[in-house]
């Protein structure tokens, strides 16, 4: 899994029964803030994998003074159940018009 996902520090991984299910690492930094991007193999969804190494990531942010943004579609309520689980507040949303 962590060969196939473009990653960069901090990164943390979940692993189960010796091979790494689900992955939180930075997909967007700045000075001020960075973002993360959450995969989780998909026979490992809905078990809540993704709370873990999320969280890790989050806690690592904090020590570098970095706030840790956590983005998702409204339509992905898995995700948003990540969010929710780690207690993380609603800061924006993203509207789109298309003819």
């Amino acid at each position: 899994m962590v060969d196939d996902v473009h990653h960069e520090r901090p990164c943390f991984v979940v692993v189960s029964e010796g091979r790494a299910v689900s992955l939180c690492t930075t997909v967007r930094r700045s000075d001020v803030a960075a973002e993360a991007g959450v995969e989780t193999v998909e026979t490992h969804r809905r078990r809540a994998y993704a709370v873990e190494p999320t969280r890790a990531w989050a806690s690592a942010l904090h020590e570098e003074d970095l706030i840790p943004l956590y983005s998702t579609f409204w339509e992905n309520a898995a995700s948003r159940r990540v969010a929710e689980k780690l207690g993380a507040v609603h800061y924006a949303s993203d509207y789109r018009l298309s003819p």
